[in-house]
């Protein structure tokens, strides 16, 4: 995980995740989030609370509005 990436309160982070800067950022990752195993995260993105990213996934855009299941490569709110 790079420094300059912030994560919030309670989330679960499984193995071989990777989250890593872009070019503008770092990603935002809100509160009570479940990141799957493998997924991989990066950019200057902001992703809401209450999100569950499942393994492998690939998230490069926001998801600011939270509640939601990120699945697929690239990710996409199911």
């Amino acid at each position: 995980m790079t420094p300059k990436a912030r994560v919030g309160a309670n989330c679960r982070i499984n193995a071989g995740v990777q989250i890593g800067p872009g070019r503008a950022g770092a990603p935002k990752i809100g509160d009570n989030c479940y990141i799957g195993p493998g997924a991989k995260i990066f950019g200057d993105i902001i992703l809401g609370n209450n999100l569950r990213i499942g393994a492998n996934a690939v998230v490069n855009k926001s998801f600011p509005q939270g509640n939601g299941l990120l699945v697929g490569i690239p990710a996409k709110l199911v």
